[in-house]
């Protein structure tokens, strides 16, 4: 709310931004990563978002991790964790970052399930709205089960905290990389009126033809 205020009385997007370290630009990272084939334009415009909002380096870092990983979900016929993990690393310099995907590549090699990683980071009461709270999560939850989105996004909800952005990011990447037929028929039931199903799905066509937003 501050950031809008800030840009609403006139503050250039570059300063709009507050000192805060939220999972917010993160939860609207997937599809600037999955949008852009290079990934120094996913990084510029990462940079771009989180600014408008967020000006700790760290809120940037985990952002640019998730637009890593939705880069990978569309464009990877067989995802392989470990270079999803390799290409974020190579991208940042966050200590704290880097030893989280530390962990979640540990986890993912000896099969533990999310609530195992999230009670190993001290997140057994819920995962928070602290960027590197949610974002090795939620890349564990989605590199544990990639084409299964049910499964992706139930384990990341169930670990309650701030399940919303959890589910929203975890969402993003496993229906990125499982694919519109694999979304659950009765979830898909849920419209959050007035935007239906299938008027999100003429928005996502309008979108890849270059052709502006629906009303």
């Amino acid at each position: 709310l501050r950031a809008i205020a800030r840009l609403w009385v006139g503050f250039p997007p570059e300063r709009s931004g507050v000192c805060s370290a939220g999972n917010g630009p993160a939860m609207r990272a997937p599809v600037i990563g999955a949008w852009f084939d290079d990934l120094r334009d996913v990084e510029t415009f990462v940079g771009a978002s989180t600014r408008l909002t967020h000006r700790d380096p760290r809120a940037h870092a985990g952002a640019l991790a998730i637009a890593i990983a939705a880069h990978h979900a569309v464009r990877a016929p067989r995802l392989d964790p470990a270079l999803v993990l390799r290409d974020i690393r190579a991208r940042t310099d966050d200590g704290e970052l880097l030893s989280a995907l530390d962990r979640v590549e540990l986890a993912l090699a000896h099969g533990h399930e999310p609530a195992r990683l999230a009670a190993d980071l001290g997140l057994g009461g819920g995962i928070t709205g602290y960027v590197h709270h949610t974002v090795p999560i939620c890349l564990h939850a989605w590199l544990r089960s990639p084409r299964d989105f049910h499964r992706a996004v139930a384990d990341v909800i169930t670990l309650g905290g701030d399940a919303d952005t959890t589910g929203a990011i975890v969402g993003a990447l496993a229906g990125a990389s499982a694919g519109a037929s694999r979304l659950p028929p009765d979830w898909l039931a849920i419209v959050d009126w007035p935007r239906s199903t299938a008027w999100i799905r003429a928005l996502a066509r309008r979108v890849v033809e270059g052709g502006a937003p629906l009303p």
